[in-house]
């Protein structure tokens, strides 16, 4: 006796809810009583459309069928169910294939409202008629049923263009309300606050830290994956994306049309545009930045004998910067190259080459201007282009000729290239004027106090400011050159700051010696005298000050006699 695989099927969970799990079970019992089965295995996809063909390349019908092919299926087996759009729903094309692929792996078929069962080897012309039917009868009723849900979501898509909100299916950061018969989109601070959080942390730190750093403040359990997907996520600022279903793809993919100012804006879009900025430039597992990173030049800096990285970091309260190669002994200069970085990470801000930044940002704002102004002439293009497509798409609608229909068919994607195009250049835009404007607030940086804090401060705050610097630098600079045997920086200004931020050649001094403590130079100074236990600036002078003003540059002689002992000056 065949062995039998009940396989039931519905579209939505709200279907399982209801009855139609219990119809599909009844009517495949009432089969296996007419033919004297008993059943082996029951299947089930919950809530898998069969239209576009799901359940049979992903399903538990595919892994039904793939079972028979392997041989853990018995050959001659009976594959159940209750009626051919259980099976399928799909265009005869793709219908006809899967039936013969499933006889093909040598399964019967079973159709239990018919009672009817299909035999690898003996199908007959009647019985493929009647399949042929009722798969092409319930391919033509899911394609009406599609039709009215895409003709129903363009109009809900007019009424949004509106702002008017059409669904109560909203993103975890949104609730709906109903006010009477009116729909209104309200914010869920809890989880509003976390994704502004999550903006700002990284800016500092990668995704990675950045989720463990608001699971610690909050409490709560983001993954890694989540983040990605909210750290670009443009609903965020405000806009909504519209969607269309893609036959070839086989599900709903962006469209051109981009509503702006929909949803609630949870961050600001300068914030995002700053966001977007650091995630691209961000390398894949670059490490870890705490706020102990002290690093501004950080990903810039380069040794200038091999080319390769230059690591900073702290030993005994000292700080270096280290040729990583050399570390290796794969430096091409011999021996472990390394400077001290006290000096250098200050030397952008003690010497005129800072002020050069700062007086170029602060006086000559041409190019913030314009970028500026360029965002503001986009957007306004984007504004006109959508009226023109929705004047357009009324007269498609409208338009009775053919040809005339066609030419502004042509008209429609021709509006729709050209909105693709301008949201590209304002998304470059937007991204440009971000940097500019956090350069702008950096190069008003006070000279003192602040820069020192923010150098060498370990709280988040001076983290955070060391982190923009960095970012503010990159921008600026292609790369700094370290050369470790000259003692010297070098910077190369990015093409497009040339002309308006200089290059810097500077020496790079290290820190005095702090293990003796000097005196202050008072009265005369004595260059020579008897030996014997020292006891700085209390010898007999034998110059004055002026004197050796004087004798500046004066090559001398070995002294080669003792100068005779002199009695103390009472």
């Amino acid at each position: 006796m065949s062995r039998v695989y009940s396989y039931m099927r519905w579209s939505t969970v709200v279907q399982g809810e209801k009855s139609t799990e219990d119809r599909q079970r009844l009517a495949q019992e009432a089969f296996c009583r007419h033919y004297g089965y008993t059943l082996a295995e029951e299947l089930t996809d919950a809530g898998m459309s069969s239209f576009r063909g799901k359940n049979a390349h992903e399903g538990k019908l595919r892994e039904v069928i793939e079972r028979a092919k392997g041989g853990d299926i018995p050959q001659g087996s009976l594959l159940l169910f209750e009626n051919a759009d259980r099976m399928t729903r799909m265009g005869l094309s793709d219908a006809v294939p899967l039936f013969f692929e499933i006889l093909g792996a040598g399964l019967k078929i079973g159709i239990a409202d018919r009672l009817q069962i299909y035999t690898p080897g003996t199908l007959d012309l009647g019985g493929l008629m009647t399949i042929l039917v009722d798969m092409s009868r319930a391919n033509a009723e899911s394609q009406r049923k599609s039709d009215f849900s895409r003709k129903g979501w363009k109009d809900n898509h007019k009424r949004m263009e509106s702002g008017e909100v059409v669904t109560d299916k909203v993103a975890q950061w949104l609730t709906v309300e109903r006010v009477g018969e009116e729909r209104k989109f309200v914010e869920v601070k809890e989880v509003a606050d976390q994704i502004r959080a999550m903006f700002k942390l990284a800016l500092q730190y990668g995704v990675a830290e950045t989720c463990r750093r608001v699971n610690e403040q909050f409490g709560s359990a983001w993954k890694v994956y989540q983040l990605q997907y909210l750290l670009k996520n443009r609903r965020l600022i405000g806009e909504h994306t519209i969607t269309n279903f893609d036959e070839k793809a086989g599900k709903n993919l962006p469209s051109d049309r981009v509503l702006t100012d929909y949803y609630p804006l949870i961050i600001e879009p300068n914030l995002f545009a700053e966001v977007q900025a650091v995630v691209n430039k961000r390398r894949p597992f670059a490490g870890r930045q705490s706020a102990s990173n002290l690093n501004i030049y950080r990903g810039l800096v380069f040794c200038a004998g091999c080319g390769g990285s230059v690591r900073f970091m702290v030993k005994t309260g000292k700080e270096y910067f280290m040729c990583t190669n050399s570390m290796s002994h794969t430096c091409t200069v011999p021996g472990v190259q390394s400077i001290r970085g006290e000096h250098l990470r200050r030397l952008l801000f003690r010497f005129e080459h800072w002020t050069n930044l700062k007086s170029y940002f602060m006086e000559h704002s041409d190019d913030l201007k314009t970028l500026a102004r360029e965002r503001d002439e986009l957007l306004a293009l984007i504004d006109k282009i959508a009226v023109r497509t929705k004047q357009t798409e009324q007269r498609v609608m409208d338009e009775d000729d053919q040809d005339r229909q066609e030419a502004f068919i042509g008209i429609l994607a021709k509006a729709k290239g050209d909105d693709r195009i301008a949201r590209a250049k304002l998304a470059d835009a937007e991204a440009k004027l971000a940097e500019m404007e956090d350069a702008f607030s950096i190069a008003g940086f006070d000279i003192g106090d602040r820069v020192e804090w923010m150098l060498d401060d370990r709280s988040e705050a001076a983290a955070l400011e060391r982190a923009r610097i960095n970012r503010y630098l990159t921008t600026i600079f292609e790369k700094m050159i370290i050369n470790f045997q000259a003692k010297t920086l070098d910077t190369f200004v990015r093409e497009l700051f040339q002309g308006k931020v200089r290059p810097l050649h500077a020496g790079i001094s290290a820190p005095a010696d702090k293990r003796f403590k000097k005196a202050p130079v008072t009265g005369t100074i004595r260059i020579s005298g008897r030996t014997g236990p020292k006891k700085p600036h209390t010898q007999p002078p034998m110059f004055t000050t002026e004197e050796l003003v004087e004798l500046k540059g004066v090559g001398w002689e070995t002294v080669t006699e003792v100068i005779p002992k002199k009695k103390p000056v009472k």
